[in-house]
């Protein structure tokens, strides 16, 4: 296999060009007739084994009012005699215009929740979704929070008497409020809450087929604050289960259920939080974000601030602050992805208030349970599919990076329904491999607020009408086959506000706000802490990236800051990753080329690199001539 060469007196012994081409040829034949063998296997095994696709319907922040009327102000939340909200002038509340009419309104308006046109309008849609399953794909809706109006947690009960008894208010549902409560219960406002989740689960429940589970979550309206908690320090479960809880239970614990579903449903009443097992290596879990979340002291005040501190939280606020319910919820999660990773289960997690920031840049959680909530997400990372939460009526995705540059899997914020806060309705449907993690997203619309401003003439007859807005993969343009923590992340990363075009990250503020035009112009105004609070769930670590940011876009120096960026922010990809891809590229270079190049051009490379290493010894002046 070797040659022997003399030169300058000694001897040389080189490798037989023609052996070696032949060598590589068997090397580059074996490596091919495994590969092939490989994929073969691959792919026979997905055909076997691998779990069907399916959907699921993602529903948020509905806040169903049952005496909304569109000929009241949304200074009053469009409630007849309703004592004013100071924050209602904050979103641009006043009297109709002249050109607006109740027949206008009747679907929405800004400042006021959902009412009885909307809802009908919604479940419509929803039966429409079911009947185009042709092939059942649609396995499971899940309600992320907030079935009730904003204020029905804090009126005083003359204020609930007013509104029931005003013959403006009535509702236009066939069953009305006095088939589900009594009218001696009316004085309660926790009564009249409960009769408003009874009566708007029925109408949901009829709008889904009986075999298709409806999960939910603890919304932060959902609970009167007449709510009081049983003391849970030192308690059993069964001791400190809530009253009010253990009422709502009843009402929903039949539709989670439905089709034989396994639930783990003991906790619920205790604080909220519950399991569900769709399938064998598939599992569901829902927390009460509520007791993580800050709160505020009065919420019927917003210019108040937050409760900072554990310690500084009021006996009366439910959940607000409650550590003992919180600390318990925490250790249980830990437990079920303890379980689920040692059982082989993938796992889903489902809440309403989700950890991280408003776009305002206040953080939603106290830090103690941002903290221990993403240790917990880390140390199970590799089972965890995806978060799912509502809340912020925005269309919205993140991931959490971690000062190890490490990714948490990714957290979808899924629409809201009401129109409160200037977001057209809207809602999600999901696309999830077999093993449940999400492979694509697709959100639809009602253009509320076009409807509101088209002439007369155009909007007699012609309701608005539910339509897609836009689906994840294609205005990324991904082709990955799931959105896990990496590919979600490059889309985050196409949206950074010094190195993405303009167009592209105003087309996704509207898609964020459901089309909403206005409110995509304030989500402009804050690009920094958008693209942040996407990557950093910590108030701190946030506050550095925006101001980091900030900085970087007032520069022209792109390559540069790109470069600060991937350091600074951690969107890279690992130096060591980078070096093995360039070294492996090289490698497979060189087998493809010496196989092309055959015994001739295999010498002629050997003998260049030997005169490359003769001149590095003994430097150029030193090679003979005919060297």
């Amino acid at each position: 296999t070797t040659s022997r060469r003399v030169h300058g007196g000694k001897t040389f012994f080189c490798p037989d060009a023609l052996n070696m081409v032949r060598v590589v040829q068997s090397l580059v034949s074996l490596l091919s007739l495994w590969l092939c063998l490989s994929v073969c296997h691959i792919g026979a095994s997905e055909d076997t084994a691998q779990p069907e696709h399916y959907q699921a319907l993602v529903l948020s922040d509905v806040h169903y009012d049952p005496f909304y009327h569109p000929g009241y102000s949304c200074s009053s939340l469009c409630r007849s005699r309703l004592v004013n909200w100071s924050s209602r002038q904050s979103v641009g509340c006043g009297p109709l215009s002249v050109s607006q009419s109740e027949e206008q309104l009747a679907f929405g308006q800004l400042g006021c929740d959902s009412g009885d046109d909307l809802i009908r309008s919604l479940f419509a849609h929803l039966k429409k979704q079911f009947a185009e399953d042709s092939k059942h794909n649609i396995k499971y809706v899940a309600f992320v929070g907030d079935f009730a109006a904003h204020g029905f947690t804090d009126l005083i009960k003359q204020e609930f008497m007013h509104l029931y008894h005003d013959p403006g208010a009535t509702s236009t549902f066939s069953d009305t409020i006095h088939t589900e409560l009594p009218e001696h219960h009316i004085e309660n406002p926790q009564e009249l809450l409960l009769g408003t989740a009874k009566r708007f689960f029925k109408a949901f429940a009829a709008a889904v087929p009986e075999n298709v589970p409806i999960f939910y979550t603890l919304g932060n309206d959902d609970l009167p604050l007449d709510a009081k908690l049983p003391d849970s320090p030192g308690a059993s479960i069964e001791e400190a289960e809530s009253p009010w809880l253990t009422s709502l239970a009843k009402v929903i614990q039949p539709l989670i259920e439905r089709n034989g579903v396994v639930t783990d449903f003991s906790q619920f009443r205790y604080g909220g939080f519950y399991s569900a097992s769709l399938r064998e290596k598939e599992v569901l879990l829902f927390l009460n974000t509520i007791v993580f979340a800050r709160r505020k002291i009065y919420p019927r005040h917003p210019e108040l601030p937050y409760i900072e501190e554990l310690s500084e939280c009021p006996h009366n606020l439910p959940f607000g602050c409650d550590h003992d319910r919180a600390e318990r919820q925490m250790d249980w999660l830990d437990a079920k992805l303890y379980l689920a990773e040692r059982n082989g289960q993938r796992v889903s997690l489902f809440g309403h208030i989700p950890p991280g920031m408003y776009s305002s840049g206040s953080q939603l959680w106290h830090s103690v349970w941002v903290k221990r909530y993403i240790e917990i997400v880390k140390r199970y990372s590799s089972i965890i599919n995806q978060q799912v939460y509502g809340h912020l009526h925005l269309s919205d995705v993140r991931v959490f990076e971690l000062p190890s540059k490490s990714l948490l899997p990714p957290l979808y914020v899924a629409p809201g329904i009401a129109p409160i806060f200037g977001n057209n309705p809207a809602y999600r449907k999901m696309e999830l491999d077999g093993h449940g993690m999400v492979t694509d997203y697709e959100d639809y619309f009602i253009d509320v607020f076009g409807h509101n401003v088209l002439p007369k003439s155009q909007r007699l007859g012609s309701p608005p009408s539910w339509t897609s807005l836009y689906r994840f993969k294609t205005f990324f343009t991904s082709n990955s086959s799931s959105l896990n923590g990496t590919t979600v992340r490059q889309a985050i990363q196409s949206l950074h506000p010094c190195n993405s075009s303009t167009h592209r990250r105003e087309k996704w503020y509207q898609y964020s706000t459901m089309g909403s035009a206005e409110k995509a112009k304030e989500l402009k105004q804050r690009e920094a802490n958008l693209y942040c609070l996407s990557i950093h769930a910590e108030h701190e670590s946030f506050l550095q990236c925006a101001q980091h940011i900030s900085a970087m876009c007032n520069t022209t120096a792109h390559w540069t800051l790109h470069h600060l960026e991937l350091e600074n922010q951690g969107w890279s990809i690992d130096p060591a990753l980078t070096v093995f891809a360039y070294l492996t590229c090289v490698v497979l270079f060189v087998f493809v080329a010496l196989f092309l190049m055959g015994s001739a051009g295999l010498q002629k490379i050997s003998r260049y690199l030997y005169l490359l290493s003769m001149t590095i010894v003994r430097g150029p002046k030193r090679l003979s001539e005919s060297e």
